[in-house]
C-alpha cells in the first residue's frame, strides 16, 4: 500500500482530514501484521500510521523497517509506544524470518529484529544478494511519468553527512545488467504517460564502476532497449567518454550531488570533489541535451560565511550554463547513523519554518515546534 502515491493521485491535500483519509485506506487492507517502511522525511508519518493502526485494533502487530529504523534501533521505542518490532538493515530475507517467528511462538528472535521491552537482540550489517530478490510489481505506477528502478546498493565513500555506509556498507553491489535492462524495458513499455516518461535508476554510484557502466552501455545499445533513463553519480567519475556513452544510450537526466562550492568544506565533509573542471563538464553534458540537476547543502556545522558565499557563487555560475541545469538547496539535517549526527549538539539545531515540509506538518495538526529533533528532517 503506497499511501504517498495514493495521496498524490487524490489531490495532495494537507488538512487535518488526512488522518481520517489514512485510516480509511488502512481499513481496506485488514491484516494481522502491518509493516511500515520509514526514512527521514517519512518517519513522522510512519509513527502516525502506527498510531492509527493501533487505534483500530491494539492487538495488531506493527513493525517498522528501513533506513530510519536501522539508524535508530531500540531508540525508536523511546519515541512511540505503537511499534512492536523494529527490523534492521536490508530486510528482504529478514522480514520473512520475522513473520515465520511470529507464527511460531516457540521460535527465537531472528538476527536484526528488536522486540519492544526485550533488548537482548543480535544485529549485524547484512548485504542481501539483490539478484535473488524477486522483481517488483509496478502495475500501480504505470500512470507515473518517472519510475525508480533499483540498480544496486552500497557506497565506498565516507561523506560525513551521509548515513549510507552504516546502513548498507561500503561494498558496492549491482543487479545483473540483463535483469536491469529487461525489467526496465518491460516497465517502460507499460507506462501510460504520453510524454517525457523515463526510467530512473537508483544508485548513488552507478557511474563510479566503469566496468559495470560500460557493460550496461554495450548491452543496452546491443539489444532492443531503447527506453530513456535517468541516473546519478559523482562528478569526478564523469569524463568525455562517459558523457558520450550517456548520450548514445538515451540518458535524459543526470543527478550529481555537489553539496558545497567551498574547497575547504569539500575536504571537511569528506566529499572531496575538485571543483575546478565542474563547469566545463556540466556544459558538455547539457550540450548533449541531457538535463542536469545538482544539490547543495546549506548549514554545515563548520561552514563560515565565506564558505557559503563560495557555494552561492558556484550555484550562480552553474545556473547560467544552460536552461537544462536545475540547482536545489537542502539544509544540513544530521541523519542518525551519519558521522555529523554524532558530532553535533542536536539541541542547537534550528527549525527552518519557511520550509514547505514544516508548513504541511503544521497544517495537518502536528505540534512541530515541540517535537524532538529525532522526529524531523527540516
Amino acid at each position: 500500500m503506497d499511501l504517498a502515491l495514493e495521496h498524490k493521485k487524490e489531490g495532495y491535500f494537507f488538512t487535518k482530514e488526512i488522518f481520517t483519509w489514512i485510516e480509511n485506506k488502512i481499513k481496506l487492507y485488514p491484516s494481522k501484521y502491518y509493516g511500515i517502511s520509514i526514512m527521514n522525511g517519512t518517519f513522522i508519518w510512519g509513527l502516525e500510521i502506527a498510531k492509527i493502526i493501533k487505534k483500530l485494533d491494539y492487538k495488531k502487530i506493527v513493525f517498522v523497517g528501513g533506513p530510519q529504523a536501522t539508524a535508530l534501533k531500540e531508540k525508536i521505542f523511546d519515541i512511540t509506544t505503537n511499534i512492536d518490532y523494529c527490523l534492521l538493515y536490508e530486510g528482504e530475507t529478514t522480514v520473512l524470518k520475522f513473520l515465520n517467528m511470529i507464527e511460531d511462538e516457540k521460535a527465537q528472535l531472528p538476527y536484526n529484529v528488536i522486540k519492544r521491552d526485550e533488548m537482548d537482540y543480535t544485529c549485524q550489517l547484512t548485504s542481501e544478494n539483490i539478484n535473488e530478490i524477486p522483481p517488483l510489481d509496478y502495475k500501480d505506477y504505470y500512470n507515473v511519468r518517472i519510475v525508480d528502478v533499483e540498480m544496486g546498493r552500497g557506497c565506498p565513500y565516507s561523506c560525513y553527512y551521509c548515513s549510507a555506509k552504516s546502513l548498507v556498507g561500503h561494498n558496492i553491489r549491482y543487479k545483473k545488467i540483463e535483469k536491469i535492462l529487461s525489467e526496465s524495458q518491460e516497465l517502460y513499455d507499460n507506462m501510460c504517460a504520453e510524454t517525457r516518461k523515463y526510467i530512473n535508476f537508483n544508485h548513488d554510484n552507478f557511474l563510479s564502476s566503469r566496468k559495470v557502466f560500460k557493460e550496461f552501455i554495450n548491452k543496452k545499445l546491443g539489444g532492443k532497449y531503447g527506453f530513456p533513463y535517468g541516473c546519478e553519480g559523482r562528478i569526478d567519475a564523469i569524463d568525455d567518454e562517459i558523457i558520450d556513452d550517456l548520450y548514445k544510450s538515451n540518458c535524459v537526466y543526470l543527478f550529481v550531488g555537489l553539496e558545497t562550492g567551498s574547497e575547504r568544506m569539500q575536504e571537511i565533509s569528506k566529499k572531496r570533489l575538485h571543483l575546478n573542471d565542474i563547469k566545463s563538464k556540466i556544459k558538455k553534458i547539457t550540450d548533449k541535451g541531457i538535463f542536469f540537476e545538482s544539490n547543495f547543502i546549506i548549514g554545515f556545522p563548520e561552514e563560515t560565511l565565506e564558505d557559503l558565499y563560495q557555494t552561492i557563487r558556484l550555484v550562480a555560475e552553474l545556473s547560467w550554463i544552460s536552461f537544462n541545469v536545475r540547482i536545489s538547496y537542502s539544509f544540513m539535517s544530521p541523519e542518525p547513523g551519519s558521522e555529523v549526527f554524532h558530532n553535533v549538539n542536536l539541541d542547537e539545531c534550528v527549525m527552518v519554518k519557511d520550509d514547505h515540509i514544516y508548513s504541511e506538518l503544521k497544517s495537518v495538526g502536528f505540534d512541530v515546534d515541540n517535537m524532538p529533533v529525532l522526529y524531523l528532517r527540516l
